[in-house]
């Protein structure tokens, strides 16, 4: 599920990104898909507000979050279903902030 976000956003957000070429897990973002830091960023920010999470960059490692299109949908598929599974009002610890 969280492959199939992550590729359609590839796509919305970057225009050399056209789609038409397959977005494999393997495909490290800024090597073979050419995402420089400030795409990094714009796919960072991306993510954050549609699933109104921040990333915290003391608590977890971003630069292996963001390495590969798959670890990249690893750490979204955790994040979806935690909150799945975290009951209403329960708070808790985890990489991520939620805005709130």
């Amino acid at each position: 599920m969280a492959i199939e976000i992550i590729r359609t956003m590839l796509v919305e957000i970057f225009s050399w990104i056209d789609g038409t070429d397959p977005i494999l897990p393997e495909h490290r973002l800024q090597e073979d898909l050419e995402l420089d830091s400030l795409a990094m960023v714009n796919l960072q920010v991306a993510i954050e507000d549609r699933f109104n999470i921040r990333f915290d960059p003391i608590s977890m490692d971003l630069v292996e979050v963001f390495e590969t299109v798959g670890s990249l949908a690893g750490f979204l598929n955790v994040h979806l279903e935690e909150s799945r599974l975290e009951p209403a009002g329960m708070e808790r610890e985890s990489p991520l902030r939620k805005d709130g």
